[in-house]
């Protein structure tokens, strides 16, 4: 069922002033109050949509994670790796003050949700499965969390060097790290 268009733009309206005020005085120091002036919405408005700047953010992270998710698993299986990681970081280009947001601001709670994801089995098209069992559960969460730190630290990397390293610089680079991680894999 089609939401509400008032209702879209309103959260539209909250999600951007968080965003926005996250980048400019970070998550902890945000509230409710300001984030709903700087959104021009009313205070109790915000409760109408979400509960807390936690959830909000959850929300948030949520919608990145499932456009994101599909491109980090392509990326990892096809055989044009190279095409892959450059539509990846197009995406993460066009959406770079969120990305920074999530990725600058919450790292430590997209590393321990990603990875909770790969252990549940979330990701079992990437390769991981023949992996889990093959391995013991220690070694397999290991390898699990390098692989999702490695991922989540070449997208913070990159947001940190984006004016010194083109979208197909980062493509190659993060394309001969995915090869080397396979190669590990594969021994």
């Amino acid at each position: 069922m089609a939401q509400d268009r008032r209702v879209e733009k309103t959260q539209s309206l909250l999600r951007q002033a968080f965003i926005d005020l996250i980048l400019e005085h970070g998550y902890e120091q945000i509230s409710i109050k300001e984030l709903t002036k700087h959104a021009g919405v009313g205070y109790n408005t915000f409760f109408r949509h979400f509960k807390s700047k936690d959830e909000l953010l959850e929300q948030l992270m949520l919608n990145v994670f499932q456009e994101l998710t599909p491109m980090i698993l392509e990326s990892n299986q096809m055989d044009d790796v190279f095409e892959n990681e450059k539509r990846l970081f197009k995406y993460l280009q066009l959406n770079e003050n969120l990305i920074r947001v999530l990725f600058l601001s919450c790292s430590d709670v997209i590393f321990k949700q990603t990875k909770q994801r790969f252990l549940d089995g979330d990701f079992d098209n990437v390769g991981f499965t023949k992996l889990k069992s093959e391995v013991s559960e220690i070694e397999y969460d290991y390898i699990v969390s390098q692989f999702v730190q490695s991922t989540l630290t070449s997208i913070i990397w990159w947001l940190e060097h984006v004016d010194q390293v083109s979208i197909d610089q980062m493509a190659k680079l993060n394309q001969k790290s995915i090869g080397h991680l396979m190669h590990w894999l594969d021994d």
